[in-house]
């Protein structure tokens, strides 16, 4: 009798803790606590252009149609998230919020933390910010040409018209180090003549296997099911990559994405010497197109360096034909820097 007397109160204990959490946990929209968008993402930008952070609320949709979005889900701390988009009209600009964050002492429960982050970037659109995403309409299988000529016959059938711009943007979105928060939506639209577009939403995970450090933190992210490496090359001459994942002097590759084409959609690789100090001297930093894994490019990607807590983004994209099936020492230079205690 009294093992089922324990038996019960321990039932009634977890109970009441997942009730408590359940409460203490719940959407939290009052004016008070409201998150600033800003207080997480440190920088938006597309191509030359940088994105205006602008604190109203989200503006409403006012059409039916959401832009063409591709990327990774899932983000490591004080790294970029790089997004490829393609409006569906001539669209001015870009919007980016934050909506739905969940807190680690939440994500047990699944619950919402807030609902509603307040504030958003806005992002010109302009030939700058173009240029480099001019010819990318491969990498979006949705929106094909028999699709596109679908659409407009559909339009001047019902004697109205039409605009579609067709250009790819790719986004590069940079966060702060997410101590609180381990997911979020990212809320997508686009601004034209027309209006503003439906919105799209992309969830977003931060990887709990990757660490942060303000020693030093180089991160890598891309945008499509390829297998992109990254490499680090220390003052020693010792390259930390996935044959090396640990360096001799300090440094380790804690997460390594869809090795030899196995896909795991995580596409972030991070290199991090936690609370230790590296070596003086100077670093060189690569991406490796290890394989396209039978995707079509091109691929683009944003290596995040944090160098004491000063941090640089570096961007670019690769082609099928960059793919080297390469080891130490391989791939494509991205940057050089000296790091000094």
């Amino acid at each position: 009798m009294g093992n089922n007397k324990i038996y019960y109160l321990s039932h009634i204990f977890i109970i009441v803790t997942l009730i408590i959490g359940f409460v203490s946990c719940k959407k939290d929209e009052s004016p008070g606590n409201r998150i600033l968008v800003s207080g997480i993402i440190k920088n938006v930008s597309a191509g030359e252009n940088t994105g205006v952070f602008i604190e109203e609320e989200f503006p409403e949709s006012t059409t039916t149609s959401s832009p063409v979005v591709k990327g990774s889900r899932q983000i490591v701390r004080g790294g970029s998230l790089v997004l490829q988009i393609q409006p569906l009209d001539l669209s001015d600009q870009i919007l980016i919020g934050i909506s739905e964050l969940t807190d680690t002492a939440c994500n047990y429960l699944n619950v919402g933390f807030y609902e509603q982050a307040k504030g958003y970037f806005s992002v010109d659109l302009n030939e700058a910010a173009l240029k480099s995403a001019k010819g990318h309409r491969q990498n979006v299988p949705e929106i094909s040409l028999e699709k596109i000529h679908l659409v407009r016959s559909m339009a001047n059938n019902n004697n109205k018209s039409l605009h579609f711009e067709g250009g790819v943007y790719f986004l590069i979105i940079s966060f702060y180090e997410i101590n609180q928060f381990n997911s979020f939506y990212i809320k997508i639209a686009t601004k034209s003549s027309n209006g503003i577009s439906k919105v799209y939403i992309h969830k977003i995970m931060v990887n709990g296997m990757a660490g942060f450090s303000n020693n030093l933190q180089v991160s890598l992210n891309w945008a499509f099911p390829v297998d992109i490496d990254l490499h680090l090359e220390t003052p020693d001459g010792n390259d930390i990559y996935y044959g090396t994942p640990i360096g001799q002097n300090g440094g380790m590759l804690d997460l390594d994405s869809n090795p030899a084409c196995k896909i795991d959609d995580i596409n972030n690789e991070n290199i991090t010497w936690g609370n230790y100090a590296p070596a003086n001297g100077s670093y060189k930093v690569r991406a490796d197109l290890w394989s396209a894994c039978n995707s079509y490019g091109p691929f683009p990607y944003v290596v995040t360096v944090n160098n004491k807590g000063n941090v640089t983004t570096y961007t670019g994209e690769f082609v099928p034909s960059d793919e080297t099936f390469g080891a130490a020492y391989s791939g494509r230079l991205i940057a050089t820097f000296d790091f000094t205690k």
